[in-house]
């Protein structure tokens, strides 16, 4: 499932940071009913504390909720997201979110593609004075500052988290450059071996 290789892949991205880093900023992470729950204490942006990923390798329950909630009161997280697939909620969860102090939030939708589709058959055309190249070692620092800039976050502590995707295992960080500048910044964690059903809806929880 594409929640799966989401909850994966924030797994990664976050418990790969420097320790410096992960001090720092006050992350912690766990696995737990199928699921995980990432938490960022000192988080700026209120984004990186999250839990994903449920409903799937087993059903999703109340005691489930209960257990990622203590885990977020347990780290003196300040709010955390559940993100859940409409498809994958508690049976009950009227009552369980009321009674656990949970909040809705966003609904997000994500777009998949075939994998054989060509980028020749886009109506869209890249500019010329523009190109896109993965990103070496050399250029982790500016990627990252870029990628975090267009996400409106700063870039203290971030940065190094974001640039230590750079040369990672799995990872394929690109950027797009304008002359010697690089003016835009993505990145894709590859895994193989999930079929796309993806919807979601997010849930605050402030403990």
């Amino acid at each position: 499932m594409a929640e799966q290789s989401e909850a994966e892949a924030l797994f990664d991205f976050e418990t790969a940071a420097p320790g410096a880093t992960a001090d720092a900023l006050g992350m912690d992470a766990t696995r737990l009913g199928g699921g995980v729950a990432l938490s960022m204490r000192h988080d700026p942006t209120q984004f990186w504390s999250k839990a994903l990923g449920f409903g799937f390798q087993e059903p999703a329950t109340a005691d489930l909720v209960d257990e990622v909630c203590d885990f977020y009161r347990s780290r003196s997280t300040p709010v955390a997201v559940l993100q859940f697939a409409p498809s994958a909620l508690p049976d009950g969860w009227a009552d369980i979110h009321v009674r656990a102090n949970i909040q809705p939030g966003s609904t997000w939708v994500k777009l998949a593609r075939e994998l054989n589709a060509s980028a020749d058959d886009a109506e869209v055309r890249l500019d010329p004075a523009l190109r896109v190249a993965p990103v070496e070692p050399g250029q982790a620092a500016s990627w990252a500052a870029t990628m975090l800039r267009g996400f409106g976050m700063p870039e203290e502590h971030l940065s190094d988290m974001v640039a230590s995707l750079v040369g990672r295992p799995s990872w394929h960080p690109y950027g797009v450059w304008h002359g010697d500048q690089i003016v835009a910044a993505a990145t894709m964690r590859v895994r193989l071996g999930f079929t796309v059903q993806y919807e979601r809806r997010n849930w605050v929880f402030r403990p």
